[in-house]
């Protein structure tokens, strides 16, 4: 029978087959379907919320640590100022330089008991009057020569009064 309904009219099978495909596209396909049906936007579930309150240290990692690599950190800021001080060389770098350096020690100063901390406030003090002179528009070579000389006699004595040996009686516990 469909043998003589398609040898009369190949037009119908074609249609046959458009129609079946369409069917099973329409009917058949999962993903097809999920694209044109509309997912309600009111959700009655509520979530609920679990908050558990954490209680973390003052300082994440032992005191001694944190203190050597702040020792480490101010010890090689101090280096590259030394390195960048000449007449031609970049301002910018130099109060980058001597600012993170002063921070360093900041934060060695608060991991020190009030005698050591004292002691190395002053040398803070010595190395803000450096940097108010990087940040004077003209140093002559003469100037950088002592300011290089004085930062690196400076360093010196921090080097050896607050290594770790020497402080770690004093670091706050």
């Amino acid at each position: 029978m469909f043998r003589y309904l398609f040898k009369r009219n190949p037009g119908q099978l074609f249609f046959l087959i458009a129609c079946c495909a369409m069917v099973f596209i329409l009917t058949g396909c999962e993903a097809f379907g999920k694209k044109f049906i509309r997912k309600s936007k009111n959700t009655d579930e509520q979530v609920e919320m679990v908050l558990e309150p954490k209680e973390y240290p003052e300082h994440p990692v032992p005191s001694p640590e944190v203190y050597r690599e702040t020792f480490n950190f101010w010890k090689t800021w101090h280096e590259e100022l030394l390195n960048s001080l000449s007449i031609d060389a970049n301002k910018k770098k130099q109060k980058e330089c001597i600012d993170y350096a002063i921070e360093n020690l900041k934060r060695l100063k608060s991991l020190l008991n009030e005698e050591k901390a004292e002691l190395l406030g002053k040398e803070i003090d010595e190395l803000d009057k450096a940097r108010q002179k990087i940040e004077s528009p003209v140093l002559s070579e003469i100037d950088i020569i002592v300011l290089k000389n004085n930062l690196d006699r400076q360093k010196m004595k921090i080097d050896r009064e607050f290594v770790y040996s020497k402080v770690k009686d004093y670091l706050i516990k």
